[in-house]
């Protein structure tokens, strides 16, 4: 599934995902590593109107990691204990992009990358959700299962 479908399925999420990825600059971006094991690395989330694109350093190991099992989830950076930040979480795959047109447009928004090589991915969505604590309570909201839930904590 694309972005393009999310925002159009559950725009509430999709805009608090663009919103966190834009406050915070970057992700977390959890691969699989050839041993099976998880590996999280930092990643700089870029949405354009149809698209979620994930640059990364060339040849660096998150990026190996999904040439070799595309799986992985997106999350948002959250820098404390207290419980008022959202948690937004991206689960799906992704493919490489090697389309010049899509690439031109990505260093268009990331110039600090003009002058090197890079890995540059689409992420394909299979779900998203959205965690969030206010009054005592638990809120979670999925996509595209529709579920919606508050809990006790």
């Amino acid at each position: 599934m694309s972005w393009q479908r999310l925002a159009e399925e559950a725009p509430d999420i999709a805009e608090l995902a663009r919103s966190e990825f834009a406050r915070a600059g970057m992700a977390l971006i959890g691969t699989l590593r050839r041993d099976g094991s998880p590996r999280i690395s930092c990643v700089y989330p870029c949405l354009f109107d149809d698209a979620l694109l994930l640059g990364m350093m060339w040849n660096s190991r998150k990026a190996i990691d999904l040439l070799r099992d595309p799986r992985l989830v997106l999350h948002n950076a959250i820098s404390s204990n207290r419980g008022d930040e959202v948690e937004v979480v991206l689960r799906g795959t992704a493919i490489e992009v090697q389309d010049g047109e899509t690439r031109s447009a990505y260093l268009a928004a990331v110039p600090e990358w003009s002058d090197r090589r890079f890995h540059l991915f689409a992420m394909k969505l299979a779900a998203a959700a959205v965690v969030r604590y206010e009054a005592g309570e638990q809120y979670v909201k999925v996509w595209p299962r529709g579920v919606e839930f508050r809990r006790r904590y």
